[in-house]
């Protein structure tokens, strides 16, 4: 019935195109097969919807497998995986294996002769390098002989004195180094009560009296400012002593050592106290001329002294003796913590006894 209908429409459009012809009009002739095949597919699709899409499908699907574009199929290669193994064979392992193993052995025997070098082919430079940074070599001033004469009188005789002296910029760098550390460790309380306990033992009041100086020269010459913030370096730097005097304020000038003692003793941050012998002339007048003078020895790094006329000069070495040299501990300051040996003993240096009688 469809198709009768089909042809039966066919004809009526072939009439009418027919009498628009004889009217004088131009009508475009109908395709008919293309009507007809679009027709069918449109009854097709209708009446077998779900088949067709099936069809549709694994048409799609063969198509796919058949033929692809050039771009399509550089896509396909990478969003596919080939299939092949990104590991390589026994072979390449093995050889990859060998060669880790080789780079390590390399590398600790690297280590080990670096470790021999250090500590054993080389341990002595090394050991005296690590000691210069911990450790110092003091001299020890040898004791100077006497001159005397006939009677054993002395002409000439050396004193041991010393001198005690106060930096306040040293004194001052400790102050603000242990408020910082206090600061900065509310949570541990031993600690804090270490650092209050050296802060106490700080005051000025101690070294003033022990020195019988004024508190308030000692005050004035730290100028120790407590509002500062102790954790900020360049604000403690700015709050320390400069200037003359900043770092050497003399105590006690040229004392004997037992009264040098009493201020060095106190364990004082910033006190330093130093060491030497005075030549005393009991009767310089008359004996002057023979027994000549001392004066600063310019090849002495310590400032020591040595005869430059007379007696003192001509009998340098046997008045002078030997220094010793004694091996200190040292703190980061430089300063010296305490003896470690003796390197060098001291020699001291002999009397001169003149044919002279000095009450003459």
């Amino acid at each position: 019935m469809s198709d009768k209908k089909s042809t039966e429409t066919n004809k009526g459009s072939v009439k009418s195109s027919s009498k628009k012809a004889a009217s004088g009009k131009v009508i475009k002739p109908l395709r008919r097969a293309s009507t007809v095949k679009s027709d069918s597919k449109t009854s097709n699709t209708k009446s077998n919807n779900r088949p067709n899409k099936l069809l549709g499908r694994l048409k799609k699907s063969d198509t796919q497998g058949a033929y692809t574009s050039v771009k399509n199929r550089r896509k396909a290669i990478f969003n596919k995986a080939s299939g092949a193994s990104s590991r390589g064979g026994f072979e390449d392992d093995k050889n990859r294996f060998r060669t880790i193993w080789a780079i390590a052995l390399v590398i600790l025997g690297l280590l080990i002769a670096r470790a021999y070098y250090l500590q054993v082919a080389n341990a002595q430079f090394y050991q005296d390098k690590g000691d210069e940074l911990i450790t110092s070599v003091r001299t020890q001033t040898s004791y100077r002989g006497m001159i005397t004469d006939r009677n054993d009188l002395p002409l000439a005789v050396s004193a041991p004195l010393a001198t005690v002296s106060f930096s306040p910029h040293d004194y001052a760098q400790e102050y603000y180094e242990l408020k910082r550390v206090y600061a900065e460790n509310p949570n541990q309380p031993q600690l804090q009560a270490r650092m209050q306990k050296r802060l106490a033992n700080m005051d000025l009041t101690r070294l003033a009296a022990a020195a019988n100086i004024p508190v308030g020269e000692l005050q004035k010459a730290t100028a120790i400012d407590d509002d500062i913030d102790v954790t900020d370096d360049e604000a403690v730097k700015a709050a320390l002593p400069s200037g003359a005097g900043s770092h050497y304020l003399p105590l006690l000038n040229k004392v004997t050592p037992e009264i040098a003692q009493s201020v060095s003793s106190l364990d004082f941050p910033g006190v330093y106290e130093k060491n030497f012998f005075q030549r005393y002339y009991p009767q310089p007048q008359p004996n002057s001329q023979l027994l000549g003078f001392m004066g600063q020895n310019a090849n002495d790094s310590e400032g020591g002294y040595e005869g430059r006329a007379g007696i003192e000069r001509q009998y340098e070495k046997t008045l002078a003796g030997d220094d010793g040299k004694v091996l200190v501990l040292k703190d980061a300051k430089q300063n010296s913590l305490r003896e470690i040996k003796q390197l060098e003993p001291e020699i001291p240096g002999k009397d001169v006894a003149l044919t002279i009688d000095s009450r003459l």
